[in-house]
């Protein structure tokens, strides 16, 4: 796996000490859930064994699984019927070079306002989830072990969070050992 260079780690532990982003860490108590997870497990996806969330059968689907410049697995799956969007990404890091939950938190503080406004997800959702306020939310974004995951609707009523923790069920049923 590429290392990220120095300059990278540099500037991710400065947003990562930033004020607002240790304020959410405490917010969502994300220190003590991430400790929670299990190191030695990972999730080793098989696109080919998961189907379409069910309340996204019979839409058009676009499916890219690729590696990134950091040698990240990124699955983005598109659903589509007429003007209504659902977007699921899915990138999923070597368990030995697991950035998963620094990408969370860089997430979480990509917005220009003075505080995060993103709002804990539900419990069972991930290890540490995130969504957008609003009824309903258009974005929920959740870390669970090597996988940062995230859903975005647009223009629909297919629910965000069932989607999410549909998604969350397959990753579960993904989980195998870390090889050693």
């Amino acid at each position: 796996m590429s290392p990220l260079s120095s300059h990278a780690t540099d500037e991710m532990a400065r947003s990562l000490n930033h004020p607002r982003v240790i304020s959410l860490k405490k917010k969502i108590n994300y220190d003590e859930k991430v400790a929670r997870e299990s190191a030695s497990e990972q999730v080793v996806l098989d696109l080919a064994s998961i189907d379409s969330p069910p309340q996204l059968q019979g839409w058009t689907q676009k499916i890219r699984d690729s590696m990134n410049a950091e040698d990240v697995r990124v699955v983005r799956m598109e659903f589509l019927k007429n003007e209504e969007q659902v977007r699921i990404t899915l990138k999923i890091y070597d368990p030995k070079n697991n950035f998963s939950g620094d990408y969370f938190l860089l997430k979480a503080d990509a917005v220009s306002t003075a505080e995060i406004n993103d709002v804990p997800g539900p419990a069972d959702l991930g290890s540490v989830s995130l969504m957008s306020p609003g009824t309903p939310p258009g974005l929920v974004y959740w870390k669970f072990r090597n996988v940062l995951a995230e859903v975005s609707v647009f223009k629909t009523s297919a629910s965000s969070l069932a989607i999410a923790k549909w998604i969350q069920g397959e990753l579960v049923r993904s989980v195998k050992p870390v090889a050693r």
